[in-house]
């Protein structure tokens, strides 16, 4: 629900002027780091592999710490939104939101548990 509310708060010609930028950026950079890997390491088969044959050992763990706190960021959002929803969706319950908060992340443990792409068909079925 970002996007709406920035495009309410920037209007709708600086909000699109802004969402067409980024989305260029986006491309941008996405074509620029399909030539580095395809030019100059095309053994890298990730992000960071990439930024290891980049710029060395320091920068990869970097990398790797940024990325695990944008998944523990982006998971405590999708929690809490989760939350949200089942009490809005079911208000007349006697469940707090801790509750459902447990509920969400039980939920969650099994698809935590996926470790290769195949099991991931089993529950994309299931959706």
């Amino acid at each position: 629900l970002v996007l709406p509310s920035a495009m309410s708060s920037l209007g709708y010609v600086v909000g699109v002027f802004v969402c067409v930028f980024f989305a260029l950026l986006s491309t941008y950079i996405g074509l620029i780091l399909g030539r580095i890997r395809n030019n100059f390491y095309p053994n890298c088969v990730s992000y960071k592999s990439l930024s290891k044959a980049c710029c060395g050992d320091r920068f990869e763990y970097m990398l790797e710490f940024l990325t695990c706190i944008n998944w523990f960021m982006s998971m405590a959002l999708y929690i809490l939104t989760a939350v949200e929803s089942f009490q809005a969706a079911f208000p007349n319950t006697s469940m707090c939101g801790y509750d459902w908060g447990l509920i969400c992340v039980a939920i969650m443990i099994p698809a935590m548990a996926i470790t290769d792409m195949k099991s991931i068909e089993w529950f994309a079925a299931i959706s």
